[in-house]
């Protein structure tokens, strides 16, 4: 890859060297996130503590219980470490068409379901780094201003912040003020004609940048879309192992009309039987050892896919929602944070966290 630019407030930092992520590191990612899902039995534990709450109460005592699970692992001494707290939430604030629980308990995030104070005075004292990554190449150079923004005023606050711009036109980037503890790393990328190269390209530039550099430097990651704006505050109530979000189009909709990769000669094949929901390519993220091991997994499929002279339905779309079946994220985000502006918001959702642009996608791919 080509020599990397950081730029924090406004000066630069000199990049990090080539790195790779440690074997014990990459090769126990898949492990840990098993034994820390929320259908672990320590979690069905606490959720069997109290058989009479309703769902959404479930809910939020299983989110928070991963929570002060996940600190622990990191060091902190938390809150609710032997006997869990549940924090109260007004029946009103209970969503009305969105799920809180998934089949495998994980939480899914929307707001009413989680403890914003606590979440903090868990989160806090662990000093972490969260980075972003986005893809500005071509015309979406125009979106980084009003994205980075925008982030600047909901993302993380509290939180030190790298955010890593992948670009192939880095005089294209602009200075926008960061506060303190966040830095933009503007990293180079090769052009390509074609959107869907792009596309098919993304997971591999992710995981190649993580080994090389964001494992050092990060300690969650989450990926998104630059054509995108935050509208609310996101916060540490995201953070989890492996973190997925429910795709706006279709968190509505029955199983039968997920555009899934039907083609059995594609390596995202999905059987009409299997996936629990469809997500979005926009957003995902998790600890940054388990976003390695997610990007890699995704690459190489696209990779056998691209041997046979294939190319998924939705391009790495389809390849996540494949992976993700059979690697179940530990933390499911509601289209709160993956909206779309041509949609109506509906009832169930009490807020727009992140959403996309309206805007001409010919004319961006011209």
């Amino acid at each position: 890859m080509q020599h990397e630019a950081a730029v924090q407030g406004g000066e630069a930092v000199p990049a990090c060297g080539t790195v790779t992520v440690p074997p014990a590191q990459a090769a126990g990612a898949e492990a840990q996130q098993a034994a820390e899902m929320p259908g672990s039995s320590r979690h069905l534990m606490c959720f069997n503590s109290w058989p009479s709450q309703p769902r959404w109460e479930a809910a939020v005592i299983i989110s928070t219980f991963h929570e002060n699970t996940e600190a622990q692992r990191l060091g902190q001494s938390c809150p609710g470490s032997h006997s869990v707290s549940t924090p109260t939430a007004s029946p009103a604030a209970r969503p009305t068409e969105l799920l809180t629980l998934t089949p495998w308990l994980a939480p899914i995030v929307s707001e009413g379901t989680f403890n914003a104070e606590l979440l903090q005075h868990i989160y806090q004292p662990l000093n972490l780094t969260i980075g972003l990554t986005v893809f500005a190449v071509g015309k979406y150079t125009h979106f980084v201003q009003h994205f980075l923004e925008s982030a600047e005023l909901f993302f993380m606050h509290g939180y030190r912040v790298c955010y890593y711009v992948f670009t192939d036109d880095p005089t294209a980037i602009p200075q926008v003020p960061l506060g303190p503890g966040r830095r933009l790393g503007i990293i180079p990328i090769q052009r390509h004609s074609r959107w869907e190269e792009i596309s098919t390209r993304r997971m591999e530039i992710i995981s190649q940048h993580i080994a090389k550099r964001a494992h050092r430097e990060v300690d969650y990651l989450f990926c998104v879309d630059v054509d995108m704006v935050f509208r609310n505050p996101w916060g540490p109530e995201t953070l989890g192992d492996l973190v997925a979000a429910i795709h706006p189009g279709y968190y509505a909709v029955p199983r039968q009309q997920f555009p899934y990769e039907r083609r059995h000669v594609s390596t995202a094949f999905v059987a009409d039987g299997e996936g629990d929901f469809y997500y979005g390519g926009a957003v995902f993220g998790g600890r940054v050892a388990n976003v390695y091991e997610f990007t890699r997994g995704c690459h190489m499929a696209i990779l056998a896919d691209k041997a046979n002279g294939i190319m998924a339905a939705w391009q790495e779309e389809s390849h996540l929602n494949r992976r993700f079946i059979s690697h179940k994220p530990s933390k499911v985000l509601s289209p709160e944070y993956l909206w779309d502006d041509r949609k109506r918001q509906p009832p169930s959702l009490k807020l727009i966290r992140f959403s996309t642009l309206d805007k001409d996608t010919s004319w961006l791919r011209s």
